[in-house]
């Protein structure tokens, strides 16, 4: 498994049968302050959708994944599920 902040990566056999190709590179965005994670080119990997659930085709020899902060991640050729978790906090009442 591969961790990038809040995006988990888990390399998977095969896409769904019934997944869609997206047509954006963004994996999350951050509510808050707007900042997002993406895949670095469209010539280097390709997003795909299946009942919410999003994965990673990375087509090249590799992708980066990129923060807006800077931080990136290195992604090798394969198919990934990509799960974002979501930070939650309980309000007093």
């Amino acid at each position: 498994m591969l961790r990038h902040d809040n995006v988990l990566i888990d390399r998977v056999v095969a896409l769904p049968e019934q997944a869609r190709q997206r047509q954006n590179l963004t994996l999350s965005r951050d509510e808050t302050t707007g900042r997002s994670q993406r895949i670095e080119s469209m010539l280097t990997a390709e997003l795909w959708e299946d009942h919410g659930m999003l994965y990673l085709q990375v087509i090249a020899d590799s992708t980066q994944i990129i923060h807006e902060d800077g931080q990136s991640l290195v992604v090798p050729r394969g198919i990934y599920r990509v799960r974002v978790q979501r930070e939650y906090t309980l309000l007093a009442s």
